[in-house]
């Protein structure tokens, strides 16, 4: 049970909590659920897979766990109600588009701008953009604490 993949049975739920026991979220887990407003993540994760929250367009809080290390591929693509990003310290790999068009203004980073320049690989537009006359990255804030909530 250290891996989830989801069937399609979890599309109408608005609030999922994955088992403690699980390391990794797989590819297209809960990709196109468009009711899902929660995910309660368990502290154990170490991995988040392609697309495994794609589109989940409703998607307005997700805790990423102390363990987490990776966030793949338009993981968190086109989830337009997250608003809060909090990246831990244990992070090393970020996918390519993985917050792409989410409704975020800033990523919090527990890391410091060094350690994040020493540590972690990310894929191209990984951050949330923001339409102002043009697309633009919103800003990478380093050292932050994470807000309770």
């Amino acid at each position: 049970g250290s891996y989830v993949v989801s069937a399609g049975t979890t599309l109408y739920l608005s609030e999922i909590t994955i088992p403690e026991t699980v390391k990794i979220l797989g590819q297209l887990s809960f990709a196109y659920n468009e009711k899902l407003k929660e995910i309660v993540l368990p502290e154990g994760l170490e991995e988040i897979e392609e697309m495994a929250m794609f589109r989940c367009w409703q998607l307005e809080k997700v805790d990423f766990p102390s363990a987490l290390q990776k966030i793949g591929s338009d993981a968190f693509s086109y989830c337009g109600e997250l608003k809060y990003i909090y990246i831990p310290a244990s992070i090393v790999d970020i996918g390519h588009h993985a917050f792409y068009s989410c409704g975020a203004e800033q990523v919090n980073m527990e890391l410091s701008e060094d350690e994040v320049k020493d540590k972690v690989k990310f894929g191209d537009d990984w951050a949330p953009e923001k339409r102002d006359t043009f697309m633009k990255r919103v800003p990478v804030l380093y050292n932050q604490l994470k807000e309770e909530k």
